[in-house]
């Protein structure tokens, strides 16, 4: 072997022991704010395990988790590629189902039916996860072999476990804990489990203007109306609007669509339209207040 060749040789292992020196500090010194051991979400599917690269590993005798334990979590790589991979599926779950809960609330669906498709796309972004990692076969094979379904859980399978749409709806949200901690996530996500416990509450309406007032000169009302539109965003429930005051009444002409008329002659002022969105079981009633200026 030449000089150069053994000169390269040796900064390669030196690198190599550098690294897996200081990764296995890390692992050693690595310590959750949040203590895993006493959170029931994950103390049944976990073991402290002092190789682990994040000081903990699946139990064995898990139900959840115990198919994992027989991978090796000191494997840097594995242990770092299986984050990366947790993180886009969190994303995603959150991402994807949340504007799905939203688009079916405002929609002013039932439980049953948002819960469906929760659960149902919750179940596809499981598969196309375990399509990219590889392991799309496997987690089927697993799915079959706890559901009877090689998706995942039907709606009606998690209907009849829970016996209610809103837990169903809920559990789509839900993430393993355990894995969490065995990928060194566990503090990361630890203040969003539970968030989506309350799916249904009553929130407040999501409606706004895109202009909350228009300016309108007097002089330009002395020969002619002055005509234009309230354009309306994120309202839920039927929308409607009314001229506020017996001034506002007189001068202003106000459509159900949202068109104004501001009347020829109308005198300087300011005249008020409300804009009232009803709202649907999910969300309340709310009015806002578009302003009329003229000067």
């Amino acid at each position: 072997m030449s000089s150069a060749v053994k000169k390269v040789s040796a900064i390669i292992l030196s690198v190599f022991m550098a690294v897996s020196f200081g990764a296995s500090a890390f692992a050693a010194d690595f310590k959750y704010t949040h203590d895993p051991m006493e959170d029931d979400r994950a103390r049944n599917d976990i073991i402290v395990n002092s190789e682990a690269v994040y000081g903990y590993s699946p139990n064995p005798e898990s139900e959840r988790l115990g198919e994992f334990a027989k991978y090796d979590w000191s494997d840097e790589s594995l242990v770092a590629s299986s984050q990366k991979e947790r993180e886009d599926y969190h994303t995603r779950v959150e991402s994807e189902l949340l504007k799905l809960l939203g688009k079916g609330k405002k929609n002013g669906d039932s439980v049953e039916k948002i819960a469906r498709t929760l659960s149902e796309r919750r179940n596809k972004i499981r598969l196309e996860e375990a399509e990219d990692a590889g392991s799309l076969e496997e987690t089927k094979q697993s799915n079959l072999g706890k559901y009877g379904n090689e998706n995942g859980p039907t709606p009606e399978y998690l209907y009849e476990k829970y016996g209610s749409w809103e837990t169903v709806a809920a559990k789509a949200f839900s993430t393993n804990v355990g894995m969490d901690v065995c990928l060194g996530l566990y503090d990361k996500y630890y203040d969003t489990y539970g968030l989506t416990d309350d799916l249904f509450a009553i929130t407040a309406n999501t409606v706004s203007l895109k202009k909350k007032s228009v300016s309108v000169k007097a002089k330009k009302l002395r020969s002619s109306d002055k005509v234009f539109k309230i354009t309306v965003k994120n309202a839920v429930g039927k929308t409607s609007f009314k001229a506020t005051g017996k001034t506002a009444k007189k001068f202003l002409s106000v459509h159900s669509n949202g068109k104004v008329t501001v009347k020829k002659g109308t005198p300087a002022g300011t005249y008020k339209v409300k804009v009232t969105a009803q709202g649907n079981k999910y969300y309340k009633k709310k009015t806002v207040t578009f302003k009329v200026f003229v000067k």
